[in-house]
């Protein structure tokens, strides 16, 4: 009897076995890397009506999951309230048809999962578009951004959804700090229980000083639902080790460690593009695919001279304006104008009369939340190079900071000068004529091929400005003899840079300009910067350097070269050039000398 039971009962568990299916391996993907934004920094779409918020899988990312099966969408949200008829969803394309959708019912803040009634095959090289659909009323801040900046981490749109002929999208990556957060869950026996990935490495330096100490950062994550500890790594210049790390650190699934190795630059010949390959090794890792990474990193031994750009914001209605300019006076004083070129926009905080058309294209430096001033740009550099800030937490990074006193702003500037430069820029000529006014100039550059490694889109961008402009109505300041310095009247470029085209490391390029009337000829000068173009990025159009030259010096020289010469004849002009047979002042005076050489003064 005991033995029959015996029998029954293992016969029984094993048809509870044999009944129970088994559960594939999974595994979650996302931009914003598990994590959730600050539920009181949601971001909006403003209006009335239907609320799309998407993010591109890039096929990179997909590429290990091809032919498994997409089974959840997960959504973050920053608020639970505001909204109706929440959905989420995955497409081809931003504004093509859904392949799936999903109603998310009781939404709440944080992460809200949701099973697609058919799962979503990966398909092989393709993009996939993953977002969330609903309704407001008016603007409500749930849209949560997080994880990594990618290219197309953020698309918002109102009435953005294929049934829409109306539907508007707008790429605002880059904008903040962060991806839409929203995940997917991928399922298949395929996928690995322990997967320890690389997946980032970065320099304190990536253009080092031969022989200085070099500082590699890398992240490694545990990409499977098993746990993982114990891990090697192992770090190699051109194939050459410079050091091994272990860590005991254990890591649960999405969790990730930071690891860094410090060696000196000189353990490979000075020179560009040394590759740095950092490998992982651990137990029972499934997946090898990915425990590698490589950066690179380039050696110098002399560098040019750096001149600094700085481009301030600044408008005679902002009253707290007069204090960021007495913060770079003193800081003129202390010695930084040797190292510095000024420029001045008359934007941020509204506009004014020396406000030209050219300023406003550069707002797009502040990003999607408006402007301020006093504000900003150093090299156009984005203030985390350097420990600035912005006055608007929503901002993200981005290249405009807050000017401040000057202690605050005197490390800001040295930061930004310890940058090596390898591009120069010279004014081989340079001429004013005082009777047509017309003003000629040619920039010349010269790159070392280093220089190639720190920017792959070089431009010139140059300003016309003019100094010591009396102001009609400056608010903050009661002085009647205040004057605007280095303001912005113009370019000679383009206002995003012309195209540098070296030739044996060289470019040259020429300019002119008539000037207008109304500006004071004495006082104006121009600012030539080499600089990288990025439209889709605000932190990619860093600048150089940097480098200006006074129209006055230029008549400086020509009144000096006749001094001792005969004078041949003097003639008159009116300012507008026309050659007078009598002078009527206020004129212009032209003296020619029997050598050739002649001065120019106006006479009153």
């Amino acid at each position: 009897m005991r033995k029959r039971i015996f029998l029954s009962l293992a016969t029984c568990a094993l048809l509870v076995v044999m009944t129970i299916p088994a559960h594939a391996a999974i595994v979650i993907e996302g931009l914003c890397d598990g994590q959730l934004g600050d539920p009181s920094n949601g971001q909006s779409k403003p209006g009335s009506g239907t609320i799309s918020a998407a993010t591109v899988f890039p096929r990179e990312l997909l590429s290990p999951y091809i032919g498994m099966k997409i089974v959840k969408i997960r959504v973050g949200l920053a608020l639970d309230e505001g909204f109706t008829d929440l959905r989420g969803w995955v497409r081809n394309e931003l504004e093509g048809s859904e392949i799936a959708s999903v109603s998310i019912s009781s939404p709440e803040v944080g992460w809200n999962e949701a099973v697609f009634d058919t799962p979503v095959v990966i398909p092989s090289d393709q993009d996939l578009v993953f977002g969330y659909t609903f309704n407001q009323s008016k603007s409500c801040k749930c849209i949560s951004l997080a994880g990594k900046d990618e290219l197309d981490g953020f698309w918002p749109a109102l009435n953005g959804f294929w049934l829409c002929k109306n539907g508007t999208w707008e790429n605002r990556s880059s904008s903040y700090e962060g991806s839409v957060c929203v995940e997917v869950v991928i399922e298949d026996d395929r996928l690995p229980s322990k997967d320890l990935a690389l997946v980032g490495g970065k320099l304190d330096k990536p253009q080092v000083r031969f022989g200085d100490q070099l500082n590699l950062s890398f992240t490694v994550k545990n990409k499977a639902m098993g746990e993982v500890c114990d891990a090697h790594y192992m770090v190699s210049v051109d194939g050459v080790p410079v050091g091994e790390l272990d860590s005991h650190t254990t890591l649960s699934n999405r969790q990730e460690e930071t690891l860094t190795i410090g060696f000196a630059s000189d353990i490979v010949p000075l020179g560009m593009n040394h590759d740095i390959t950092i490998k992982a090794v651990v137990d029972g890792d499934e997946n090898e695919d990915n425990n590698t990474a490589t950066v690179v990193f380039s050696s110098y031994d002399t560098s040019f001279e750096h001149h600094m750009l700085i481009e301030e914001f600044s408008t005679e209605k902002c009253s707290n304006c007069p204090r960021a300019i007495e913060t770079f006076a003193q800081l003129m004083e202390e010695g930084y104008e040797d190292k510095t070129v000024s420029v001045v926009h008359h934007v941020g905080y509204y506009t004014d009369w020396l406000t030209v058309n050219d300023d406003k294209e550069y707002l797009w430096f502040y990003g999607v939340d408006g402007s301020f001033a006093p504000a900003a740009m150093y090299d156009r550099r984005p203030f985390s190079d350097y420990g600035g800030s912005n006055n608007n937490s929503g901002m993200g990074v981005v290249p405009v900071t807050q000017v401040a006193y000057p202690d605050n702003v005197r490390p800001q500037f040295d930061a930004v000068l310890a940058f090596p430069a390898f591009v120069k820029i010279d004014f081989p000529t340079f001429a004013y004529d005082e009777v047509t006014r017309k003003m000629d100039v040619t920039v010349q550059m010269e790159k070392m091929p280093i220089f190639d490694t720190q920017c792959q889109l070089p431009r010139l961008t140059i300003f016309v400005t003019e100094d010591s402009i009396l102001h009609h109505s400056q608010a903050g300041y009661s002085s009647p003899s205040f004057r605007h310095r280095h303001v912005c009247r113009g370019h000679l470029s383009d206002v995003w840079g012309d195209e540098i085209v070296f030739n044996d490391n060289k470019a040259e390029m020429a300019y002119s300009i008539t000037l207008p009337e109304d500006w004071d000829a004495h006082y104006v000068g121009v600012v030539a910067f080499v600089h990288n173009r990025n439209e889709s990025d605000r932190n990619d159009n860093i600048v150089y350097n940097a480098a200006h030259i006074d129209v006055k010096n230029c008549l400086s020289a020509i009144k000096t070269a006749g001094t001792d010469s005969k004078v041949r004849c003097v003639d008159y002009y009116s300012f507008d050039g026309r050659r007078m047979e009598k002078p009527a002042f206020p004129c212009i005076q032209v003296t020619r000398y029997a050598d050739g050489s002649r001065s120019v003064r106006k006479v009153f």
